[in-house]
């Protein structure tokens, strides 16, 4: 079966794709078959969300166009929910 044209539900099941909404570092490098060069591990480490759409745009566009889109969008608003609750930690930080 090739990753390409495989349908996602056939390869993974409910709790690999809450795993990778909630603990994608974890669950990429653990329960993953992902193996790339350096670029790759550069974007992995410091955005993590952000891979994982690409990479299931990769896989699964042809098959799952909807669950790809799903995967931007939910990627994209944790990334801007993460920046945000930074942001007033570090403003709350420097008032005390």
């Amino acid at each position: 079966m090739n990753g390409a044209s495989a349908n996602f539900w056939e390869v993974h099941n409910i709790f690999f794709l809450l795993g990778l909404v909630f603990f994608p570092r974890i669950t990429v490098i653990f329960f993953s078959y992902v193996i790339a060069g350096p670029l790759f591990w550069i974007f992995f480490l410091f955005f993590p969300r952000i891979v994982i759409p690409i990479l299931a745009a990769y896989h699964y566009w042809d098959t799952n166009p909807v669950l790809v889109v799903l995967s931007f969008i939910i990627s994209l608003s944790a990334e801007t929910g993460e920046k945000k609750v930074i942001h007033k930690t570090i403003v709350v930080r420097r008032h005390d």
